[in-house]
């Protein structure tokens, strides 16, 4: 335990390090003081570091080396957008900062619900009232109509649906033995699948495709089925080429 404890102090410095050492570059780029820069970085370290004592002490089994890999993630991220254009990685920043309180909520609600069954049909419902928003609501970018414009900013509602999609198939490939109990899970994923090529999202519709034989495979270890819908997959993803 306490050689776990130094190794995940040791990454957290090496973050910390990390984002100094990359906004201090980004500070004095071209020669002119970026003060913003400089309380950029100075903020998201406490951010970083704020984050992960609280979780850290809220949930105890927290894995808090894919926490810090996810800081780290992120960090590089702002670090690159911030180079690009300071102020869309400023509202970037804001979109991780209101992800951080959804992701504590959802945390919460995991750990404290009794009945997660009912959970699951609720996430699933939510999981189609997201991808089927765009059809209404969406807007159209580099082809794909799949972004939503709320005030200042944007966002794709399958990037939410994608994490219910990961809950949904986890619920249904633990609680279910029999193959005929998995058709439910399968419609979802088919229905979940077309919406995404309607509003042709295509890269988000293959990734849930694959998820879904990924993990019915870790699941069942049923590998002609899976050979199956890998057959399938690919005959839906040129023709989705062919007419899109």
């Amino acid at each position: 335990m306490t050689i776990r404890r130094r190794s995940t102090a040791a990454l957290l410095f090496l973050q910390v390090l990390f984002i100094i050492s990359a906004f201090g570059l980004l500070t004095f780029k071209g020669g002119v003081l970026d003060w913003q820069a400089a309380a950029s970085g100075l903020i998201l370290c406490l951010f970083n570091l704020f984050q992960y004592n609280i979780l850290k002490s809220c949930f105890k089994h927290l894995d808090r080396f894919c926490l810090i890999v996810a800081q780290f993630l992120w960090s590089l991220g702002l670090v690159v957008i911030y180079r690009i254009n300071p102020s869309l990685a400023i509202k970037q920043f804001l979109i991780l900062m209101a992800s951080t309180l959804v992701m504590v909520c959802v945390m919460l609600i995991i750990r404290k619900s009794v009945d997660f069954g009912r959970l699951n049909w609720l996430f699933m419902v939510l999981t189609f009232l997201l991808l089927a928003s765009t059809l209404v609501l969406g807007r159209s970018i580099g082809g794909a109509k799949n972004w939503i414009k709320l005030g200042f900013f944007t966002l794709q509602p399958s990037e939410f649906a994608k994490i219910l999609y990961i809950m949904v198939s986890a619920y249904f490939l633990t609680t279910r033995e029999k193959l005929v109990s998995f058709i439910p899970y399968l419609i979802y994923t088919a229905a979940c699948v077309m919406l995404l090529v309607v509003e042709k999202d295509l890269g988000a519709g293959l990734l849930i495709a694959l998820t879904f034989l990924v993990m019915f495979f870790a699941a069942t270890g049923r590998t002609l089925l899976t050979l199956l819908g890998v057959g399938v997959l690919g005959g839906g993803a040129y023709a989705s080429y062919k007419l899109f």
